[in-house]
């Protein structure tokens, strides 16, 4: 009745290597009085040892798509381990009679069932179900070595020092997982990564109870936090300023066009009065919030918004169906990434852009309304998911960019392989999209100063400056720009000013309040008074270098001050028109100083021809057509003045 020795007799009756339940047959006969016969092993010791094990299908001959999978995933000298530890449960035969295709095959009878697949789960240990259950909801890989301190046993034999498959130096208990090894140059060999294909993961999703986070959990409380930014609809009176001063050439660029300088950030943060989601903490987040709007609004596509819910609708719908936004790029929101994905004629994928646009809206469309979630939860719940939010080429990430750590001798470079992939790009992702979406005022957002304590970013406490994301809720304007309300009340009286523009001097009145109309006229006016301002020849042409940029301001004062202003004010603009350019180039007109020679000074001033070919100027300079520049020189040379300078 001992189950030890229960399950060591099992164990011996099912070895593969024949001798082993000869010998087990053996003793027991003479435990029991040396009966003759062969009672087999499913039917030693009084039925200890199960019967009814399976056979191995040996048709049709062509593999199934998991059979396929298998094959591909694991080599034979795997499946024969796997076999000999596990699949010895399910079948009679000695692994040696076994070619691959049959292991193949016994493999996959296994995992193409429910029941079988359970069973098997119960053979293995917990460190090996906790490993399983990590790669099946999390994927990605898990290195050996963190796995060998996590559970405190050897995974990978280091003793082993001999040329042979890298199978055999591990563990038999992992040969479940697929595995790759990476040469460590500064270590002790070679490194292992366990991990499975995504076919096997589909698969076993499908057996395994789901994880907590699988779902949703919306919350009634909250932990509190550094930060909590509520927009309240503060979007919808300030959409049509920002996309002004966006659209009006205020943004000044890096050198390689890509970043937005820090002193346009800094304009169009005072003039659109823009509320930052960290004040005063620092340089890498002072305008955060005004970076994400300038960036979005700019590869909009759009040039003109009202103050309406429609229309901020109508500018998501085309973000999230692809439509319009053809410049955005979700890498823009990783600035710790570092690279180039443009190589050997790739650029960016437009597919899986499109494909994570759509990803994004069932994410938020899934939120509850006016409910927190955990930002933690919402990760948990995309990874356990495969929720496609790639934000940049996984290939790319691993072989192309990289982000910059410090290490005990300086700083380095890491690149991004399969194995931490949703920590360095996933999760920063979605918390980086948790910021964006609050600066249009469709997310509420509960958030600390950024830090990581898995991955950093050289000096720094985080790797992303959106790291500091707790908890996201879904506001009432953004399930109505979702498609989840059919329509959403205003809950502000729209800003409406009138601009009186004085009939005898530059002076202009403003009655009433419009903060869109004043950063117009800040642009072209000084402000003399709460609701005054005088425009003059200086005010109007500052941060203007070129015609069309005065053309432009002009424009700007008939479109948003006064189409017909009074005569005074049409005088003026009409002048500051007139006035453009002034002076005209002489490009083929060639300067010269004449030499301090009196003789020369009366040559020039009473000579007939030289006098027909040169135009005098101030401080003893003159004036030569360049198509004359030989005649001058020739009819000097004649006087004797030679020349080897022009």
């Amino acid at each position: 009745q001992n189950k030890e020795v229960q399950e060591l007799i099992r164990e011996a009756a099912c070895d593969p290597r024949p001798q082993v339940p000869q010998y087990l047959l053996s003793s027991i006969r003479k435990m029991f009085g040396g009966e003759t016969g062969d009672p087999g092993p499913g039917n030693l010791a009084g039925g200890v040892i199960p019967s009814g094990k399976m056979e191995i299908p040996r048709t049709p001959k062509s593999l199934s798509p998991l059979e396929a999978t298998i094959d591909g995933d694991y080599n034979a000298d795997a499946l024969k381990k796997i076999y000999v530890h596990y699949l010895h449960h399910f079948f009679g035969e000695g692994v040696n009679k076994l070619k691959k295709k049959e292991l193949v095959r016994a493999l996959a009878e296994v995992y193409s069932d429910k029941e079988l697949f359970l069973k098997l789960l119960s053979h293995l240990g917990q460190d090996v179900r906790e490993t399983l259950n990590i790669l099946v909801w999390e994927g990605g890989e898990l290195d050996a070595k963190r796995l060998e301190k996590r559970f405190n046993q050897e995974i990978i034999n280091k003793e082993r020092h001999y040329y042979g498959s890298a199978s055999s130096k591990i563990n038999a208990n992992y040969l479940l997982f697929q595995f790759r090894s990476v040469y460590n140059y500064s270590g002790d060999g070679y490194d292992y990564y366990f991990y499975l294909s995504d076919s096997l993961r589909k698969l076993f999703k499908s057996y395994l109870p789901h994880p907590k986070e699988y779902d949703l959990i919306p919350l009634e409380t909250i932990k509190e936090t550094g930060f909590t930014y509520e927009d309240n609809d503060r979007i919808l009176l300030q959409i049509r300023l920002l996309i002004n001063f966006v659209h009006q050439g205020n943004l000044k660029f890096s050198q390689n066009q890509e970043k937005i300088l820090k002193g346009s950030l800094k304009q169009m943060a005072n003039s659109c009065k823009i509320s930052e989601f960290y004040e005063g903490k620092g340089k890498d987040l002072e305008y955060l919030k005004t970076g994400l709007l300038a960036d979005f609004l700019m590869k909009s596509g759009k040039k003109d918004l009202d103050h309406s819910p429609r229309s901020l609708k109508e500018l998501f719908a085309g973000f999230f169906t692809d439509k319009d936004f053809k410049e955005y790029e979700f890498r823009q929101l990783l600035s710790y990434v570092k690279g180039k994905t443009r190589y050997y004629g790739y650029g960016p994928n437009k597919d899986r852009e499109k494909n994570v646009r759509s990803s994004l809206f069932g994410l938020l469309k899934g939120l509850p309304v006016g409910r927190w979630v955990s930002a933690c939860n919402l990760i948990k719940y995309s990874i356990y998911r495969d929720i496609y939010l790639d934000a940049v080429e996984r290939w790319a990430a691993a072989n192309n960019l990289y982000y910059v750590e410090k290490y005990r001798y300086g700083y380095q470079n890491v690149r991004i392989p399969k194995r931490f992939y949703k920590d360095a790009v996933i999760a920063p992702f979605i918390k980086a999209a948790g910021f964006l979406f609050a600066s249009f005022g469709i997310l509420d957002i509960a958030y600390d100063l950024p830090k990581n304590e898995t991955l950093k970013e050289k000096d720094k406490d985080y790797l992303s400056v959106f790291d500091g994301l707790k908890y996201i809720r879904l506001t009432k304007l953004g399930a109505y720009i979702l498609g989840l309300a059919k329509d959403y009340e205003v809950k502000f009286e729209q800003e409406k000013a009138n601009i009186v523009l004085d009939e005898k001097s530059l002076i202009i009145n403003v009655e009433g309040r419009d903060r869109l109309k004043e950063m117009f006229l800040e642009k072209m006016a000084d402000k003399i008074g709460e609701r005054h301002y005088r425009i003059d020849y200086n005010s109007f042409l500052k941060n203007c270098y070129s015609k069309k940029d005065v053309e432009g301001k002009v424009e700007l004062f008939w479109d948003h001050v006064s189409a017909k202003p009074p005569k005074i004010w049409q005088d003026f603009l009409d002048d500051v028109l007139d006035k453009i350019n002034p002076l005209t180039r002489r490009p083929k007109m060639a300067v010269y100083k004449l030499a301090s020679n009196k003789e020369l000074i009366s040559l020039m001033a009473r000579d007939e021809v030289l006098k027909k070919h040169i135009k005098k100027a101030e401080g003893y300079h003159i004036l030569i057509d360049s198509s004359n520049v030989r005649k001058v020189k020739k009819r000097l040379e004649e006087f004797g003045y030679f020349i080897d300078n022009i």
